[in-house]
């Protein structure tokens, strides 16, 4: 059994690193060996999913759920595929199923809060949201959703607690101090903007990342009357922008994905 858990502590550090060709061989290789660990299937699944081979994925959760047919994070990834395919009806399903089975899971209940939103139900999202968050205080995500939504409809000062809030948890969750930089009016001594630019100077590579920053500074800067230094920022969100629809033109909706 330890060098079971050996072997999947690195094949989750392969999946974490990107590789997921060599992922999903690894992971292949672990559930052909242990064809009853319940665990190995969801794992598959996931690399599956991630490389747009959903009907594959799909499969490999159904094969699991014989082999544990009360392992929630199957059902939940189920309704993750359906959701991005917007057959919704099929996901809620799914998604309550993982409620139900485990309701230490936040995962399911924020992705119900999706759905809501998506239908614009935004009464009954911030319910799911909510839920989310008293199992788990530190899920980050159901924070952020929360934040957006509250922003979306008016309710700025709920927006700002959550999204501050979800920073606080993870301080790196750049499209939030985005969102954040929308509702707040900037000077010199703002707390935020020297963050902001702490944040944008150490982030170098991620296209995406670096993308939220220069636009929540170009905002910073353009409060504070500094259009020089608001059209430099601008530009970069700009450009950055361009230059990630140009490598990914199937774009996707950000999921929360959950390995164990």
């Amino acid at each position: 059994m330890q060098n079971l858990k050996e072997k999947i502590l690195e094949a989750v550090d392969i999946y974490k690193s990107g590789n997921l060709i060599r992922a999903e061989k690894f992971g292949k290789d672990l559930v052909k060996n242990n064809p009853n660990v319940a665990f190995l299937y969801n794992f598959l699944g996931l690399i599956l999913s991630e490389l747009k081979r959903n009907d594959e994925a799909i499969n490999i959760y159904k094969k699991g759920i014989k082999i544990d047919k009360n392992f929630s994070l199957f059902y939940n990834n189920l309704g993750i595929i359906y959701q991005s395919r917007k057959e919704y009806k099929k996901a809620i399903i799914f998604y309550n199923k993982a409620a139900k089975l485990d309701k230490k899971l936040p995962e399911p209940h924020n992705n119900l809060g999706n759905i809501c939103r998506i239908l614009n139900n935004e009464k009954k999202a911030i319910s799911f949201f909510k839920q989310a968050i008293n199992i788990k205080p530190s899920f980050f995500p159901s924070h952020f959703n929360l934040g957006v939504l509250y922003k979306n409809i008016g309710r700025f000062e709920k927006a700002k607690f959550h999204l501050n809030e979800s920073t606080k948890i993870n301080p790196h969750l750049y499209t939030a101090h985005r969102n954040l930089s929308e509702m707040t009016k900037y000077t010199k001594d703002n707390h935020h903007l020297n963050f902001l630019i702490k944040i944008y100077n150490d982030n170098t590579n991620n296209t995406i990342n670096k993308k939220e920053i220069a636009f929540a500074l170009g905002k910073a800067f353009e409060d504070m009357n500094i259009y020089d230094k608001a059209f430099k920022y601008y530009s970069v969100g700009n450009n950055l922008q361009r230059l990630y629809k140009e490598n990914h033109l199937d774009l996707h909706e950000n999921t929360w994905l959950r390995i164990i």
